[in-house]
C-alpha cells in the first residue's frame, strides 16, 4: 500500500504549514459512489478534516444520500461519520496544489451490511496569491522527491498540516492526455 504523504521531508526538516495561511478548516462536499452484497449507495461526502486512525492517515467526513437494497428499498443517510484512509497524498508546485487518493473503504451501517465506497481522488487547489501557502506546498513537493514516507510519531504531524490547509476539497479530475 503506497503512504506518500504530504509533508514527510518538510516535517523531517521541521517545517510545519501554518494555520494563519489556511483560514478556515476542510470542507467541501464531493459524490461518492458504494456497494455491498446487497446494497448500493450514490449520496455525497462532506469533508471535516483529517485524522490518525491506526497508525494511517485518513479523510474524515460525513456521507449523505440513499442507502438502496437489491429488493429497492431505500434509508437516507444523513450525517453519517466516515473515516477513509489515504492511500496516497501529493503535493505540486505548478499549479500549487495538494492531491489525495482515499483506498476503497468499508463503511458499517447500522442495521445493514457495510457498504464499501468506492476510492476517491481530491485535490485542495492553494489560492497563488497566498504566497506562504504556496511556498510550504512546494517546499513539501521538492523535500518529497527524495523522501516519499512518513509513519510512527510523525504521522500527527502530517494530520495538522493537511488539515493546516484548510479550503475546499474537490473531485481531482485528471487532465487529458
Amino acid at each position: 500500500m503506497i503512504r506518500i504523504v504530504l509533508v514527510a521531508a518538510c516535517l523531517a526538516a521541521g517545517l510545519t504549514l501554518a494555520m494563519t495561511s489556511a483560514g478556515a478548516a476542510p470542507g467541501g462536499t464531493v459524490p461518492v459512489a458504494g456497494s455491498g452484497p446487497e446494497l448500493s449507495f450514490t449520496g455525497t461526502l462532506t469533508v471535516t478534516g483529517f485524522t490518525q486512525v491506526d497508525k494511517q492517515l485518513s479523510l474524515e467526513g460525513t456521507l449523505n444520500g440513499p442507502l438502496t437494497s437489491t429488493g429497492g428499498v431505500t434509508v437516507d443517510l444523513s450525517d453519517l461519520p466516515v473515516q477513509l484512509p489515504l492511500e496516497q497524498v501529493t503535493p505540486t508546485c505548478e499549479p500549487p496544489q495538494v492531491a489525495v487518493v482515499t483506498e476503497a473503504t468499508p463503511v458499517p451501517i447500522l442495521g445493514f451490511d457495510p457498504v464499501t465506497l468506492d476510492s476517491l481522488a481530491l485535490r485542495r487547489v492553494v489560492d497563488p496569491a497566498d504566497t506562504a501557502l504556496v511556498d510550504q506546498v512546494c517546499q513539501a513537493a521538492a523535500d518529497l522527491q527524495g523522501h516519499g514516507k512518513i509513519k510512527g510519531r510523525r504521522l500527527s504531524d502530517a494530520v495538522d498540516a493537511l488539515n493546516a490547509l484548510g479550503g475546499i476539497w474537490e473531485v481531482d479530475t485528471p487532465p487529458a492526455g
